[in-house]
């Protein structure tokens, strides 16, 4: 079955987000941007209030303005770390530079390579060429998202096909595929049709827009509608 992923901003909205239900915790800072990086000592604090068993992943901002060498080398018990790739079109080598910015990870912590679905918004590579890039770059996770999060949802800005198209590629490459971009109930049921391993809210999750504040009940609404759509869809399969 599809598990949850929920990002959170502090310890406070980690046990939150666990008591709802959550799969996978994410550590950002909505204030900084889609994949905006929090502090070493948020994830620290995260990781502290979480059992071991659950998995936690930190977004560390985008390439064209990551954190220092020393932040990252402070990541904690972290499984999966995402570098966004907005503003990095136009650097002839930014698959190089990428890679080198991962390189820094510790090798215990999984690399997600981070698909803008409004690339040209986001000045990013398209989504087919940061999945097409990723295995080169030690990434088996492949996450989907938006970048402008006033400006719609995912399936705004990628029509069925070209989703389907990617979906296809991930599991021919073997990469696990995680979709965000503003979902939310109604549109579970088509998130769940491309098969991804993860979906990944915040906003869904936050009493108001995603800087709210972050509500274990709405977690556990989404991972009972998660469950229902999940039946709905493969029921008959």
């Amino acid at each position: 079955m599809t598990g949850l992923l929920v990002s959170v901003r502090d310890a406070r909205e980690a046990r939150e987000a666990w008591s709802g239900g959550a799969d996978v915790i994410d550590v950002k800072e909505p204030l900084h941007g889609a994949l905006g990086a929090a502090a070493a000592s948020v994830w620290e604090d995260v990781r502290r209030v979480l059992p071991e068993s659950v998995p936690l992943s930190i977004a560390l901002g985008e390439l064209t303005d990551p954190p220092d060498s020393v932040h990252i080398q402070r990541v904690p018990r972290i499984q999966f770390a995402k570098v966004g790739l907005a503003g990095s079109l136009g650097l002839t080598d930014w698959q190089q530079q990428w890679r080198r910015l991962l390189d820094q990870l510790p090798d215990t912590t999984q690399r997600v390579a981070v698909g803008y679905a409004d690339h040209v918004a986001a000045g990013a590579p398209t989504p087919r060429d940061v999945l097409r890039a990723a295995p080169q770059a030690g990434c088996r996770t492949f996450l989907l998202d938006t970048f402008q999060k006033d400006q719609g949802d995912l399936f705004a800005h990628l029509d069925d096909g070209e989703l389907s198209d990617l979906a296809r590629e991930c599991r021919r490459s073997n990469i696990r595929l995680v979709l965000a971009g503003s979902l939310r109930q109604a549109t579970l049921e088509r998130a769940l049709a491309l098969a991804p391993q993860l979906v990944a809210v915040r906003g869904a999750a936050c009493r108001g827009d995603r800087d709210g504040t972050l509500c274990g009940e709405l977690v556990k609404r989404l991972k009972t509608d998660l469950a229902r759509a999940y039946a709905s869809k493969f029921a008959s399969t």
